[in-house]
């Protein structure tokens, strides 16, 4: 029996990420290297992944949406618990990474499972339409998917946001994509569409784990955009 689910690399880091961890241990003082740092973490790294993702996708980003975080894992936790309360719903796609359940279920929050459509993993966007009800806030989208390796195209996402955009105004309070891409540059060749490119209330989670071969460093960002809608909660 194989377990697909943690994708706990092997692969040996790349060397310049090593040379450069050589190099900070050299040129900084201990005391100040592994200090503590602002809750959202240092500003020079904030602006630099904001310029990043803009420069990348196209997308306007800046450093005040920019959240370093312990992984995309802690990532996800964090905005589980910022965005859902007792009685909310998040809904997923089968197959999906198991600690996506832990996070909500945390938070007293119910998990809601959409089953794939057939076995290629493809979305089923009737039975999609039909979980998002009234105590959604969340849908959890994971591409490329772990464990199947599904890519969601381009035509998907926007079939998805059309069905958000117009539950979102029935229901008249934000439904939020959380985007988990540790394993985007694990694509072999396939286009991974940017999804906070179809859909502004996008959160975008990234880990270096994989791209970078350091699961063990943890180290992450979850990004929000300027442009946003936010529940008007009192």
């Amino acid at each position: 029996m194989f377990n697909f689910t943690i994708g706990n690399t092997n692969v040996d880091q790349l060397l310049y990420v090593q040379k450069r961890i050589n190099r900070l241990n050299q040129e900084f003082a201990q005391n100040e290297l592994h200090s503590y740092a602002l809750a959202p973490r240092l500003l020079p790294v904030r602006k630099k992944i904001a310029d990043y993702l803009t420069q990348s996708f196209g997308v306007n980003y800046n450093f005040g949406g920019i959240y370093i975080a312990s992984g995309a894992s802690s990532a996800l936790a964090i905005l589980c618990k910022a965005l859902l309360s007792a009685g909310d719903q998040a809904v997923v796609f089968a197959p999906f990474f198991p600690e996506y359940k832990t996070y909500v279920e945390a938070v007293g929050a119910k998990l809601t499972v959409v089953q794939p459509k057939d076995a290629n993993f493809n979305i089923d966007l009737d039975k999609f339409d039909m979980s998002i009800t009234e105590k959604v806030s969340v849908v959890i989208l994971n591409s490329p998917n772990n464990p199947s390796g599904y890519i969601i195209s381009e035509q998907i996402i926007y079939d998805l946001v059309q069905i958000l955009e117009r539950k979102q105004k029935e229901y008249c309070h934000p439904i939020y994509i959380i985007v988990d891409e540790p394993y985007r540059e694990l694509s072999y060749g396939k286009s991974v569409p940017f999804i906070p490119q179809f859909y502004k209330n996008t959160i975008y989670c990234y880990s270096f784990s994989k791209s970078m071969s350091l699961p063990g460093n943890r180290l992450g960002f979850f990004a929000t955009l300027p442009t946003m809608d936010y529940h008007n909660e009192i």
